[in-house]
Protein backbone atom coordinates (compact mmCIF):
# COMPACT_ATOMS: atom_id res chain seq x y z
CA UNK A 1 0.00 0.00 0.00
CA UNK A 2 2.84 2.40 0.71
CA UNK A 3 4.03 2.17 -2.92
CA UNK A 4 0.65 3.37 -4.20
CA UNK A 5 0.63 6.25 -1.71
CA UNK A 6 4.19 7.15 -2.78
CA UNK A 7 3.12 7.07 -6.46
CA UNK A 8 0.23 9.43 -5.70
CA UNK A 9 2.54 11.74 -3.77
CA UNK A 10 5.06 11.89 -6.65
CA UNK A 11 2.23 12.57 -9.11
CA UNK A 12 0.89 15.36 -6.91
CA UNK A 13 4.35 16.95 -6.73
CA UNK A 14 4.81 16.68 -10.52
CA UNK A 15 1.43 18.31 -11.10
CA UNK A 16 2.22 21.11 -8.63
CA UNK A 17 5.58 21.77 -10.32
CA UNK A 18 3.97 21.74 -13.77
CA UNK A 19 1.21 24.13 -12.75
CA UNK A 20 3.74 26.46 -11.13
CA UNK A 21 6.07 26.39 -14.14
CA UNK A 22 3.33 27.21 -16.62
CA UNK A 23 3.14 30.74 -15.26
CA UNK A 24 0.03 32.79 -15.76
CA UNK A 25 -2.07 30.85 -18.19
CA UNK A 26 -5.32 32.12 -19.62
CA UNK A 27 -7.97 31.83 -16.94
CA UNK A 28 -10.61 33.90 -18.65
CA UNK A 29 -9.73 36.86 -16.42
CA UNK A 30 -7.41 38.62 -18.82
CA UNK A 31 -4.32 36.49 -18.20
CA UNK A 32 -1.79 35.80 -20.92
CA UNK A 33 -2.31 32.44 -22.65
CA UNK A 34 0.43 29.89 -22.11
CA UNK A 35 2.37 28.88 -25.24
CA UNK A 36 3.57 25.55 -23.97
CA UNK A 37 4.76 23.66 -20.96
CA UNK A 38 4.59 20.24 -19.38
CA UNK A 39 1.38 18.49 -18.45
CA UNK A 40 1.04 15.31 -16.44
CA UNK A 41 -1.63 12.67 -16.98
CA UNK A 42 -3.29 11.03 -13.98
CA UNK A 43 -1.73 7.77 -12.84
CA UNK A 44 -2.77 4.62 -14.60
CA UNK A 45 -4.26 1.61 -12.79
CA UNK A 46 -0.75 0.30 -12.10
CA UNK A 47 0.08 3.34 -9.99
CA UNK A 48 2.68 4.99 -12.34
CA UNK A 49 2.47 8.49 -13.74
CA UNK A 50 2.57 8.99 -17.47
CA UNK A 51 3.93 12.33 -18.63
CA UNK A 52 3.05 14.06 -21.85
CA UNK A 53 5.37 16.89 -22.82
CA UNK A 54 4.13 19.63 -25.11
CA UNK A 55 6.81 21.92 -26.42
CA UNK A 56 6.37 25.17 -28.27
CA UNK A 57 8.86 26.43 -30.80
CA UNK A 58 9.97 29.88 -29.75
CA UNK A 59 8.89 32.58 -32.14
CA UNK A 60 11.90 34.26 -33.71
CA UNK A 61 11.59 38.00 -34.23
CA UNK A 62 11.30 38.84 -37.90
CA UNK A 63 14.47 40.22 -39.39
CA UNK A 64 13.88 43.19 -41.66
CA UNK A 65 15.06 42.79 -45.21
CA UNK A 66 18.47 44.38 -45.69
CA UNK A 67 18.40 47.73 -47.38
CA UNK A 68 20.17 47.83 -50.72
CA UNK A 69 23.62 49.32 -50.45
CA UNK A 70 24.08 52.67 -52.05
CA UNK A 71 25.93 52.96 -55.35
CA UNK A 72 28.99 54.65 -53.81
CA UNK A 73 29.50 51.82 -51.30
CA UNK A 74 29.24 49.18 -54.02
CA UNK A 75 31.53 51.11 -56.40
CA UNK A 76 34.22 51.54 -53.73
CA UNK A 77 33.97 47.86 -52.74
CA UNK A 78 34.77 46.86 -56.34
CA UNK A 79 38.22 48.41 -55.94
CA UNK A 80 38.67 48.85 -59.68
CA UNK A 81 39.21 52.58 -59.94
CA UNK A 82 38.45 56.02 -58.61
CA UNK A 83 34.78 56.52 -57.72
CA UNK A 84 32.67 59.52 -58.70
CA UNK A 85 29.38 59.83 -56.79
CA UNK A 86 26.45 61.50 -58.49
CA UNK A 87 23.90 63.74 -56.76
CA UNK A 88 20.43 64.86 -57.79
CA UNK A 89 21.99 68.08 -59.03
CA UNK A 90 24.96 66.58 -60.92
CA UNK A 91 23.40 63.43 -62.44
CA UNK A 92 23.81 63.88 -66.21
CA UNK A 93 20.65 61.85 -66.88
CA UNK A 94 18.57 63.97 -64.45
CA UNK A 95 16.97 60.74 -63.16
CA UNK A 96 18.53 60.39 -59.71
CA UNK A 97 15.83 60.45 -57.05
CA UNK A 98 13.02 60.92 -59.57
CA UNK A 99 9.92 58.68 -59.34
CA UNK A 100 10.58 55.17 -60.66
CA UNK A 101 14.27 55.82 -61.20
CA UNK A 102 17.48 55.12 -59.33
CA UNK A 103 18.02 56.26 -55.76
CA UNK A 104 21.81 56.49 -55.97
CA UNK A 105 24.43 56.37 -58.72
CA UNK A 106 28.21 56.25 -58.94
CA UNK A 107 30.78 55.85 -61.70
CA UNK A 108 34.02 53.89 -61.47
CA UNK A 109 36.78 55.58 -63.46
CA UNK A 110 38.77 52.65 -64.81
CA UNK A 111 42.27 53.58 -66.04
CA UNK A 112 41.94 51.01 -68.85
CA UNK A 113 39.03 52.91 -70.44
CA UNK A 114 39.27 56.21 -72.24
CA UNK A 115 37.48 58.88 -70.24
CA UNK A 116 36.00 61.91 -71.91
CA UNK A 117 35.73 64.03 -68.74
CA UNK A 118 37.05 62.68 -65.39
CA UNK A 119 35.26 65.50 -63.54
CA UNK A 120 31.90 64.34 -64.90
CA UNK A 121 32.64 60.78 -66.05
CA UNK A 122 30.19 58.92 -68.23
CA UNK A 123 29.78 55.15 -68.24
CA UNK A 124 32.40 55.12 -71.02
CA UNK A 125 34.98 55.95 -68.32
CA UNK A 126 34.63 52.47 -66.83
CA UNK A 127 31.43 51.45 -65.09
CA UNK A 128 28.32 52.94 -63.58
CA UNK A 129 26.24 51.57 -60.72
CA UNK A 130 22.61 52.54 -60.31
CA UNK A 131 20.53 51.46 -57.29
CA UNK A 132 16.74 51.20 -57.62
CA UNK A 133 13.96 50.61 -55.09
CA UNK A 134 12.91 47.41 -56.88
CA UNK A 135 14.43 44.75 -59.10
CA UNK A 136 11.74 45.43 -61.71
CA UNK A 137 12.85 49.06 -62.02
CA UNK A 138 16.49 48.04 -62.47
CA UNK A 139 15.55 45.48 -65.12
CA UNK A 140 13.40 48.05 -66.97
CA UNK A 141 16.30 50.55 -66.98
CA UNK A 142 18.70 47.92 -68.32
CA UNK A 143 16.30 46.96 -71.11
CA UNK A 144 15.78 50.62 -72.01
CA UNK A 145 19.53 51.32 -72.27
CA UNK A 146 20.26 48.13 -74.21
CA UNK A 147 17.44 49.03 -76.61
CA UNK A 148 19.07 52.40 -77.31
CA UNK A 149 22.54 50.85 -77.73
CA UNK A 150 21.29 47.99 -79.91
CA UNK A 151 22.21 49.83 -83.07
CA UNK A 152 25.83 50.14 -81.87
CA UNK A 153 27.74 52.79 -83.73
CA UNK A 154 28.60 56.07 -82.05
CA UNK A 155 26.74 55.24 -78.83
CA UNK A 156 28.97 52.26 -78.09
CA UNK A 157 28.10 49.16 -76.10
CA UNK A 158 27.75 48.19 -72.46
CA UNK A 159 27.85 45.01 -70.40
CA UNK A 160 24.97 44.86 -67.90
CA UNK A 161 24.72 42.84 -64.70
CA UNK A 162 21.68 42.93 -62.41
CA UNK A 163 21.59 42.04 -58.72
CA UNK A 164 18.15 42.65 -57.26
CA UNK A 165 17.52 46.38 -57.54
CA UNK A 166 21.10 47.22 -58.54
CA UNK A 167 22.32 47.64 -62.12
CA UNK A 168 26.00 47.49 -63.08
CA UNK A 169 26.80 49.05 -66.46
CA UNK A 170 30.34 48.43 -67.76
CA UNK A 171 31.67 50.17 -70.84
CA UNK A 172 31.92 48.01 -73.94
CA UNK A 173 35.42 49.41 -74.44
CA UNK A 174 36.67 46.88 -71.88
CA UNK A 175 37.21 43.29 -72.96
CA UNK A 176 34.69 40.58 -72.03
CA UNK A 177 37.27 39.17 -69.57
CA UNK A 178 37.67 42.58 -67.88
CA UNK A 179 33.89 43.02 -67.75
CA UNK A 180 33.58 39.54 -66.19
CA UNK A 181 35.86 40.67 -63.34
CA UNK A 182 33.48 43.58 -62.70
CA UNK A 183 30.47 41.25 -62.77
CA UNK A 184 32.03 38.74 -60.36
CA UNK A 185 33.06 41.41 -57.83
CA UNK A 186 29.72 43.20 -58.21
CA UNK A 187 27.77 40.02 -57.51
CA UNK A 188 29.77 39.46 -54.30
CA UNK A 189 29.40 43.00 -52.93
CA UNK A 190 25.87 43.92 -54.04
CA UNK A 191 24.03 40.83 -52.81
Amino acid sequence: MSRIKAGWAVTAIVIAVVVASCGSGSDGAGGTPSTGGTTAAPPTAGGTASESIATATPVQPSTPAPKPKDAATIAKALGLGKVHVWTEETDPNKLLGRPGSYTSAATVIDPRASCDDPKEPSTACGARIEVFATAAQAKKRSAYIQGILEGGGALGTEYHTLSGGVLLRVTGELTPKQAAVYAAKFTRVSG
